[in-house]
């Protein structure tokens, strides 16, 4: 990507060369890796192709399977139970319909957990906004609590 200075576009192959999925992007493999306690990249890769098949956003859905298995439903690390919200949330069962809403605040509520990792209602960047001018004014004020406009803040001097 022109004039991206995080240049996550990158293709993941196999053993023998063969493409897996692509692109695996920085906050794929913090919100539905290490996040969902995932160690094997390739485990990543196989829930990272079903998630960019069925055109969902991994950041969202990252943090949304964590606090499944934060409310009990499965175990962080286990790559059989994401593939198994992932293809709920193909089949539009009711819990599939409930998880593709991919929100973790909303889904968390639903399973009563007293705290859940959200910004606004959305998922938390694996990004820290401390370390990045801008972002933190961005994530604090901007009405969906993302950051589509970090520049303005470096344009307007703000930080």
């Amino acid at each position: 990507m022109p004039g991206c200075t995080i240049e996550c576009s990158n293709v993941y192959v196999d053993k023998d060369g063969n493409e897996l999925t692509s692109p695996v992007e920085y906050e794929t493999l913090g919100l539905m890796g290490t996040n969902c306690g995932l160690t094997d990249p390739d485990d990543l890769a196989r829930v990272n192709f079903i998630a960019n098949d069925l055109g969902i956003d991994t950041i969202e859905t990252g943090a949304m399977i964590a606090v499944l298995m934060e409310a009990g439903l499965g175990k962080f690390g286990d790559v059989g139970f994401m593939e198994e919200v992932l293809k709920e949330i193909k089949s539009g069962s009711d819990n599939g319909r409930l998880w593709a809403r991919g929100n973790p605040g909303r889904v968390g509520a639903h399973y009563q957990l007293d705290r859940v990792p959200v910004i606004k209602q959305q998922a938390i960047s694996a990004y820290d906004p401390r370390v990045v001018k801008g972002d933190w004014y961005n994530d604090d004020g901007n009405c969906a609590g993302c950051r589509p406009h970090s520049w303005q803040c470096t344009e307007v001097g703000l930080y």
